[in-house]
């Protein structure tokens, strides 16, 4: 791991800094999902409790790192674990799954899952120079009247790597390689509502909205409404 900083000073704001923003971005989403004053309070202490302070500490990346995308294989199994793990931990409203439903799943069956199919399911990595910064996969369904859909999953950039496009890049690479496959003409996704951001991403791409799915998932006891969209290929 890079060495901290060593100014004191630096150190206590960059830890205050994130607490900060995770607190606050749990917080707005809490009240946006209509929970009173203490449940807002209690998810906004409880993504400061989860926040991963050893990569908040790590030095920020070079200004304009170079940008690459490329198709995950069974070797980038422990890598991908510990970033999906950290994303699952930190964001928890952004994803069905959670930590401790894959914290204990062998890095055999993670690297199944990374093991390309040119004709169906595959996951992409995203990297800012030498560094993993992020991921999605597309999951092509498997019944045979519906091959021809797929769904988006797992779109995950850490904060410190975010403001650099990788989210874009993710989504460009993973649309170029969901249409080589055959037959393979629409890709779905669910977005929690109130994450404003990625919602206008996956507009700007052609993304169209065709319900909302309210209590789609609960964390914590809390409910969380999705937007659920699709793009024909």
């Amino acid at each position: 791991m890079p060495s901290p900083p060593t100014d004191p000073r630096a150190l206590a704001e960059r830890v205050r800094a994130a607490c900060l923003d995770a607190a606050r971005a749990a917080f707005e989403d809490a009240g946006l999902q209509g929970l009173c004053a203490e449940g807002r309070a209690e998810l906004a202490l409880d993504a400061m409790e989860r926040l991963d302070l050893t990569a908040t500490l790590s030095p920020p990346p070079s200004p304009s790192p170079r940008v690459h995308v490329r198709l995950a294989t069974p070797d980038d199994a422990p890598a991908w674990q510990a970033l999906r793990l950290r994303g699952l931990r930190e964001r928890p409203t952004a994803f069905l799954s959670s930590e401790p439903e894959e914290v204990t799943r062998p890095l055999s069956v993670v690297a199944e899952r990374l093991t390309p199919d040119p004709d169906g399911s595959f996951v992409l990595l995203a990297f800012a120079g030498d560094t993993l910064a992020g991921t999605c996969g597309v999951h092509r369904d498997p019944h045979a009247k519906r091959r021809h859909r797929a769904t988006l999953w797992g779109l995950y950039v850490p904060a410190e790597h975010r403001r650099l496009g990788l989210a874009r890049v993710l989504l460009t690479a993973a649309l170029a390689h969901a249409r080589q496959r055959p037959h393979l003409t629409l890709l779905d996704l669910g977005v929690n509502t109130t994450n404003a951001p990625a919602r206008a991403l996956y507009q700007s791409f052609g993304f169209r909205t065709w319900a909302i799915e309210h209590d789609s998932f609960q964390v914590h006891g809390h409910p969380v409404t999705e937007e659920l969209m699709t793009l024909a290929l």
